[in-house]
C-alpha cells in the first residue's frame, strides 16, 4: 500500500487540496490512496515533489541505506529550512540554502570554544539545492548564517526535481508541479527572471550541471568535471575523512577513459558535488 494518505495527513492537506495542485479530481486522489487505481508515473513524480520525498518512499518501499545516511538528501530536511549560508573568499562569495540541522552542524564546527588553535580539517555540508560542499578553511574570509525571516533564501526545489534533471527525464513524462520546479531551477542556475522562458540550450546545460562537480581555486578559476565511479569514490573518501585532510593530499576529480585529472586539495578553495548524482553512484556500490 502506498503512503499517499499518510503523507497528505502529515502535511495537513485534504484530498481536494492535493487534487487542485495536481490538476485532477478529489475522487481520483481517493482511488489512489485506497489502491483502487494505480498512480500514473508523472503524478508519482509530482506527489514526490509535493511531499519532498522519493517515489520509493511514496510507494512504501524500504530505502537503500545510503539514501538515509548519505551526505545528500538523506540528511537535508526540506520540511525545516533554515536560511542562507554565505561564504566569502578573496575572489568572491557563494550562497547556499540549508536546513536547520546543517546550520547547527556548521555552527558547531566553526565555534572555537576554548580552543583558538584554528579549525581542524575541511568544512563539509549538504545544501537544499542539490550540492555537497567542501570548503578549505585556509581560503575562507568569512561565513554568515542568515535565517530566511531576514533574507530570502536562494531558490531550491524538491529532491524529485533534481533527480529528474540529473537523469535527463523528458518533460513530457513530468507533471505540472515538477515541470514548474524544473523551470525555476534552470532560471536560478542562469540568473534569469521568474517569467523568462527557458530555452532548450539552457535545459541541456542544466542537465549537464547536475552531473558535474565544480572546483573553485583561490585565484577565482573554476573547473567542472563529470562524476564517475572513480571520482565519486574519491569524493566519498574526502567526505569520510574531512577532518583529517593532509597537506598536499590529492584526489581524482576527472576521468575520461584511462585519463585522470587530480587536484591538490591544499591548492583548492572549495568543491561542489551534485548530490543526486553522488548518491546514485554510491547506491551502485
Amino acid at each position: 500500500m502506498n503512503k499517499l494518505k499518510e503523507l497528505r495527513s502529515r502535511y495537513g492537506l485534504k484530498q481536494k487540496d492535493v487534487a487542485e495542485k495536481l490538476g485532477t479530481t478529489q475522487q481520483t486522489i481517493a482511488r489512489w490512496e485506497t489502491g483502487q487505481t494505480a498512480i500514473p508515473v508523472a503524478q508519482l513524480k509530482d506527489l514526490a515533489a509535493l511531499f519532498s520525498c522519493s517515489v520509493d518512499e511514496l510507494l512504501g518501499f524500504e530505502l537503500h541505506p545510503t539514501e538515509r545516511t548519505g551526505a545528500a538528501f538523506g540528511r537535508a530536511d526540506h520540511q525545516h529550512p533554515f536560511g542562507t549560508l554565505r561564504v566569502g573568499f578573496n575572489f568572491g562569495s557563494r550562497a547556499y540554502p540549508i536546513d536547520e540541522q546543517q546550520r547547527d552542524y556548521v555552527v558547531e564546527k566553526l565555534r572555537p570554544g576554548f580552543d583558538l588553535d584554528g579549525h581542524k580539517g575541511w568544512l563539509q555540508f549538504g545544501t537544499l539545492d542539490n550540492r555537497l560542499v567542501f570548503l578549505n578553511p585556509a581560503y575562507l574570509a568569512d561565513v554568515a548564517l542568515v535565517s530566511d525571516d531576514k533574507e530570502q533564501m536562494p531558490y531550491w526545489a524538491s529532491p524529485q526535481t533534481y533527480q529528474n534533471l540529473t537523469r535527463g527525464v523528458p518533460v513530457r513524462q513530468l507533471g505540472p508541479i515538477v515541470i514548474e520546479e524544473r523551470e525555476q531551477v534552470i532560471r536560478s542556475l542562469f540568473d534569469k527572471d521568474g517569467n523568462d522562458e527557458v530555452t532548450s540550450e539552457e535545459e541541456e546545460r542544466a542537465e549537464m550541471a547536475m552531473n558535474q562537480a565544480t572546483v573553485f581555486y583561490p585565484d577565482g578559476r573554476t573547473s567542472a568535471h563529470f562524476l564517475t565511479d572513480e571520482t565519486t569514490t574519491d569524493f566519498n573518501n574526502l567526505s569520510m575523512n574531512v577532518d583529517d585532510v593532509g597537506r598536499n593530499a590529492f584526489i581524482a576529480v576527472g576521468e575520461e577513459g584511462s585519463d585522470l585529472h587530480f587536484i591538490n586539495l591544499s591548492a583548492v578553495a572549495a568543491i561542489e558535488v551534485p548530490l543526486e548524482k553522488y548518491l546514485e553512484y554510491l547506491d551502485h556500490d
